[in-house]
């Protein structure tokens, strides 16, 4: 998980553009209902699961932390106004999940465009007029 937010980061020299990117991450493996479908399927394993879980567990907290840290990086950077990221980065992290099952009920456009629309509408109040 650390990689990929390297990658990321790496990627984009606007920290507020790489976690867009980060964060509809998922809706890019997810081009289809069906395969976000099979996706959760495999969630209600992670989830019951006491070995799954602790995997689980381990990459959401590690997504938390490469959130929490972009934020960090998009307020140094002015980007974003000064906010409480680890509370911005938990919503990130929830807005996207449930964002990319609003997008299979709806199956309007793409994934990556209705979880981004999402997030730019959740990230809207904290940026800095440029």
């Amino acid at each position: 998980m650390d990689d990929c937010f390297d990658a990321v980061r790496q990627a984009h020299d606007s920290p507020l553009e790489a976690l867009l990117v980060a964060a509809t991450e998922m809706a890019r493996f997810s081009t289809t209902p069906e395969e976000l479908a099979n996706s959760i399927a495999y969630l209600q394993i992670d989830l019951s699961d006491t070995e799954f879980h602790r995997h689980i567990l381990e990459g959401s907290r590690a997504m938390h932390r490469g959130y929490r840290a972009l934020l960090d990086d998009a307020v140094a950077a002015r980007e974003l106004e000064p906010c409480d990221t680890a509370r911005v980065a938990r919503a990130v992290e929830a807005l996207s999940g449930g964002s990319l099952i609003q997008w299979a009920i709806h199956r309007t456009g793409s994934a990556e465009a209705w979880v981004r629309r999402d997030l730019e509408t959740l990230l809207a109040p904290y940026r800095r007029d440029a």
